[in-house]
């Protein structure tokens, strides 16, 4: 993709010369949640800080958890929270992005 950086009186501004704008963070993390298994480190509400091995992909959350057409979930298109499916307590969980300090995939860890 390619990109302008233009200089402002406030600082800098990037242009993509692209049809198609970059992607959100909410966007990126979803994108890949739903391909594979990941670790999201991130700080909780109460100040905490929270390691998880979370996935949005069918491969690693049981037939009994995974969502049907018939019950109503929150919509994860906007917002700064996403839902995901968090592999070692085996239920669902919400983590506000913004608060995400660390992301990467299981396998990069050694841990499957």
């Amino acid at each position: 993709m390619n990109r302008t950086i233009n200089k402002t009186d406030t600082g800098f501004e990037v242009v993509y010369e692209s049809q198609n704008p970059p992607q959100s963070a909410r966007e990126y993390l979803l994108e890949h949640l739903r391909k594979d298994h990941y670790v999201i480190i991130f700080t909780k509400a109460n100040g905490e800080e929270r390691k998880m091995f979370a996935t949005l992909n069918l491969r690693w959350i049981p037939l009994d958890k995974v969502p049907n057409e018939c019950r109503n979930r929150k919509d994860d298109s906007a917002g700064d929270v996403i839902t995901v499916f968090d592999t070692e307590v085996k239920d669902w969980r919400s983590v506000n992005i913004t608060r995400i300090l660390c992301f990467y995939p299981v396998c990069s860890e050694g841990e499957v």
